[in-house]
C-alpha cells in the first residue's frame, strides 16, 4: 500500500492545525494594518453570522457551536470520501477493503455522536435562550 494514501488523515489534520494556527497568529497583524482593533473584530463577527448590536451570550456561543459542528460534518464527509476511493481503488485487497469499512464505520459512528451532540446543544441552549426571555 502506498504510504501517502495510509498518511492522508494525518495529513489532512496537519494541514487544518498549521493554517488554523498561522490564520490565529496572522489576525492581529492585519487587524492592526487596517485600524481600530474594536471595528475590525465587529466587522469579522459579522461576517460570521454573529449580531454584533444587542448578542446575547447563549445565541454567540449557540451559532459558534453550530459552525464547529458543521466544519466536523465537512471533515466527516471528506473522510467518507476518502473511504470510498480506498475501497473503489483497493483491487479485491482484502487489508484495503477492510481500512475502508473501518474508516466508513468509524466515520458513521461519528456522525451519529454529531447528531446527538447538535440536537442536545439545541435543547440545552433553546432552554436557556427561553428561561431568560431573549429572543
Amino acid at each position: 500500500m502506498n504510504q501517502s494514501i495510509a498518511n492522508f488523515p494525518r495529513k489532512v489534520v496537519a494541514t487544518l492545525v498549521v493554517g488554523a494556527s498561522s490564520l490565529l497568529v496572522a489576525l492581529p497583524a492585519i487587524a492592526g494594518l487596517k485600524g481600530d482593533l474594536e471595528e475590525k473584530s465587529k466587522t469579522v463577527a459579522g461576517g460570521a453570522g454573529l449580531n454584533t448590536g444587542n448578542t446575547d451570550l447563549p445565541k454567540m456561543i449557540g451559532t459558534i457551536i453550530q459552525q464547529v459542528m458543521g466544519l466536523i460534518g465537512v471533515i466527516l464527509v471528506i473522510f467518507f470520501i476518502y473511504a470510498g476511493f480506498l475501497w473503489m481503488t483497493a483491487q479485491g485487497k482484502e487489508e484495503q477493503i477492510e481500512k475502508a469499512k473501518n474508516i466508513i464505520k468509524d466515520c458513521t459512528i461519528g456522525l451519529a455522536i454529531l447528531l446527538a451532540s447538535y440536537a442536545i446543544t439545541n435543547f440545552v441552549l433553546g432552554a436557556i435562550i427561553n428561561a431568560t426571555g431573549t429572543t
